[in-house]
């Protein structure tokens, strides 16, 4: 009898036992799931605060750079649903990513200080109110546009592209044209004697062959010869002669070091020597940013 009853304790002692394990376990269980559960509801809060700054580091850093654009150059640079009635008219898409908006800002704001800040305070004389609209793309082939209304609102259309510095040289040149040659009306009546005497400009682009181009010349080669035959930087600067003078301005603004092409005596010095001069004469005497790689 005493062994059954000691067996019996022992039975429910062991069953008591067991339960509160259990209910131990349970109950920590319990506690590690609500923990976890904070932790990533937690972490899920960091990961949106902290994106949420980035985005907000981002818009602030934008303004700082359309600011200082402004102060330093009396450019007002334009984006997103503000530039909506005016590129809706170039056939061109809205740029609303501020990431994009960002690069292409950094992109600009370095261009701009290979200009003599004299012009800029020249033009603002003047009566000239600059605009830099930043576009996603244009739904045609442009890169680029410039465009002037009569109040001379000069407005430059710049899309995304990785072409973008290359592109806003080329648009501020025809800028630096309107302005020279509204006093200037002939201001290059010489410039096509600095072409092929057999060479007619042609706007059809599709209609132009690549001779006498730059880029279907050997680029890396110092031997002057390979360039007896090249006038135009490009194919688009066959175009018109205002396009070939923006195309090899635009050229001349990004260069990074001496190149034989621009070398005394070679077509394309000639045009760029025509370009400077020009500058000098009838816009500023302080240097451009080119004037660090070709002598002129």
């Amino acid at each position: 009898m005493l062994g059954t009853k000691t067996r019996k304790i022992s039975i429910i002692t062991e069953t008591i036992l067991f339960l509160c394990i259990v209910f131990v376990t349970i109950s920590l269980l319990d506690k590690l799931e609500i923990i976890d559960y904070e932790k990533i509801l937690q972490d899920d809060t960091s990961l949106a605060l902290s994106t949420y700054d980035t985005k907000e580091k981002i818009k602030q850093e934008n303004k700082y750079y359309i600011k200082d654009i402004k102060e330093k150059y009396n450019i007002k640079v334009m984006y997103g649903k503000d530039t909506n009635n005016f590129v809706s008219k170039v056939n061109g898409i809205v740029q609303t990513n501020e990431n994009i908006v960002n690069n292409n800002l950094k992109i600009i704001y370095d261009a701009l200080e290979k200009y003599p800040k004299d012009i800029f305070d020249i033009f603002k004389s003047k009566g000239y109110t600059m605009y830099i609209m930043l576009v996603d793309s244009f739904t045609n082939d442009n890169l680029a546009l410039a465009s002037r209304n009569s109040l001379n609102d000069v407005r430059i259309y710049v899309s995304n592209t990785e072409k973008l510095e290359r592109a806003f040289h080329h648009e501020m040149f025809h800028v630096l044209e309107y302005f020279m040659s509204d006093n200037h009306k002939y201001l290059y009546a010489s410039w096509y004697r600095l072409n092929p005497l057999d060479f007619s400009y042609e706007e059809n682009i599709n209609d132009l062959t690549s001779d006498y181009v730059l880029y279907s010349s050997i680029k890396s080669s110092d031997n002057l010869t390979n360039y007896e035959n090249t006038y135009f930087v490009t194919k688009y600067a066959k175009t018109q002669d205002k396009e070939d003078r923006a195309e090899t301005f635009a050229e001349m603004m990004i260069l990074e070091k001496n190149e034989s092409y621009f070398s005394e005596g070679t077509h394309l010095y000639k045009k760029a020597k025509a370009i400077s001069d020009s500058l000098k004469q009838y816009l500023t005497d302080e240097s451009f940013y080119f004037s660090k790689y070709i002598n002129i």
